[in-house]
């Protein structure tokens, strides 16, 4: 049975594609204001040296002012599991399902 969808809108609710959010810009720009602030570098520093400020709390206002470094992941090999025999691929699974 066909879903009935002669009164829908199109689109939705939510925000339409390619518009910014609005939040996450303010966010941006408040943290970036903050860390390029050189008084907050200052007390920065200090606290850093005397351990005062949670590292996750550091990262998180860096993030969003300067945004998270790009994270690089070296694979090496070119195993494919079409390249496996019937035998390392089953052993190989039976290894994944028991880690889940």
């Amino acid at each position: 049975m066909a879903r009935n969808t002669s009164g829908l809108n199109r689109g939705g609710p939510g925000r339409p594609k390619g518009v910014p959010n609005k939040v996450t810009a303010a966010a941006k720009a408040a943290c970036g204001e903050l860390v390029d602030d050189p008084v907050y570098r200052v007390r920065l520093a200090r606290d850093l040296r005397l351990r005062k400020v949670a590292p996750a709390i550091e990262a998180m206002l860096w993030y969003y002012a300067k945004g998270k470094p790009k994270e690089i992941i070296e694979h090496q090999g070119d195993v494919t599991l079409a390249a496996l025999p019937d035998g390392e691929l089953r052993v190989r699974m039976a290894e994944l399902l028991e880690k889940l």
